[in-house]
Order: C-alpha cells, then sequence, then structure tokens
C-alpha cells in the first residue's frame, strides 16, 4: 500500500483541498495529514527543498503533497 503525506498550512485552501482529495481516496492509500501554521510550514518547506534539491526550490505553494511506496 502507498503511503501519502500532505503538509500544508492551515490558512491555506489548497491544503484543505488535497487533504478532503487523499481522505476521499479510502483504504487505497495510507495518509499522513500534517497541518502546520505558516511559520512553521515555511521552515518544513526549508528543510524539504534541502532534502530533494533541484526543482523543489521553485515550489511556493501552501501545500506539499509527496510520497512513497
Amino acid at each position: 500500500m502507498a503511503a501519502i503525506t500532505v503538509v500544508g498550512k492551515l490558512n491555506c485552501a489548497g491544503f484543505h483541498k488535497a487533504k478532503a482529495l487523499v481522505e476521499s481516496v479510502g483504504s487505497a492509500l495510507t495518509p499522513t495529514i500534517i497541518p502546520m501554521q505558516p511559520i512553521d510550514y515555511d521552515l518544513h518547506l526549508i528543510e524539504l527543498r534541502r532534502e530533494l534539491g533541484g526543482a523543489s526550490w521553485a515550489h511556493t505553494a501552501g501545500v506539499a503533497v509527496y510520497g512513497s511506496e
């Protein structure tokens, strides 16, 4: 079963849309949903960019969705 993580700012509509989408898929995924305050998300995004590198530095949205098998 695939695992998917949704991390985002509590005040971001995109986070709530991604959260609803992941929850609606049901048992096909194992979701981890992490709501954050804006400053905490910004710090998390910096860590994520360092970890992933490359194109992740262009990411500016208030939500990040990533997964693994």
